[in-house]
């Protein structure tokens, strides 16, 4: 009889751990799904913020594509190059593609920029402002010719400064412009030669402030060729 009891006991037990073990399992799947979810939600709104406003491809016209990644210096900043394909790829040397703009996005903060505001310019040269501290490169900036088209003998261009992030820019000039040389002293010097129609220019550039100090007119005449 006693054993009887007992088994009783026993069995009444046992219900009551299953019926809490299946009230704890559910609870768990049911919490899970609600992380998944909700980790999911965060997934998605954090790529929505950092996609870049680009428009669709138009029929007919080019494919442009991001590629050329490459972080800035220490930070978490990192810059793409959409271009414009030619022959090859983006992971072949020599390929000949024609870049439109610059893409940055900060990893950290889930944002993104570009700069130009749109792509039907072209990015004909990039010039590197930049110094060694302990054998280490530091970029300081860099100037970029922007080639808005144009007639051969009219053509609108701009040389655009710009910070490392490309956040501040300063326009140092417009118009048919051909950049010559990009000397950087130090932090707070370099100097930019360049020449439009009307004849060669001596700029002087902080690049530490991205800073147009001055740009003065070179008085330069060339000695006749025989």
């Amino acid at each position: 009889m006693q054993s009887t009891s007992w088994s009783k006991v026993f069995r009444n037990i046992w219900r009551v751990n299953a019926v809490a073990i299946f009230l704890l399992v559910t609870i768990s799947v049911v919490g899970l799904s609600a992380t998944l979810l909700s980790g999911l939600f965060r997934s998605s709104h954090r790529n929505q913020a950092v996609s870049p406003d680009l428009a669709p491809q138009e029929p007919g016209k080019p494919e442009l594509r991001l590629g050329q990644f490459a972080r800035i210096g220490s930070s978490n900043v990192i810059r793409a190059e959409l271009r414009q394909l030619g022959e090859g790829s983006f992971s072949i040397k020599g390929s000949r593609s024609i870049s439109h703009n610059v893409l940055f996005v900060d990893t950290t903060e889930g944002k993104s920029w570009w700069l130009l505001p749109n792509s039907n310019s072209t990015i004909a040269e990039e010039h590197e402002m930049s110094v060694t501290r302990s054998g280490i490169e530091i970029s300081l900036g860099k100037v970029y010719l922007i080639d808005a088209g144009g007639t051969e003998n009219e053509k609108q261009s701009s040389l655009v400064l710009a910070d490392p992030k490309g956040i501040k820019q300063v326009v140092v000039a417009k118009g048919g412009i051909l950049v010559d040389e990009l000397i950087t002293f130090s932090a707070e010097e370099a100097r930019l030669l360049y020449h439009d129609q009307a004849g060669y220019h001596l700029a002087l550039i902080n690049p530490s402030e991205t800073k147009l100090v001055n740009d003065n007119k070179l008085p330069i005449t060339f000695p006749p060729r025989n």
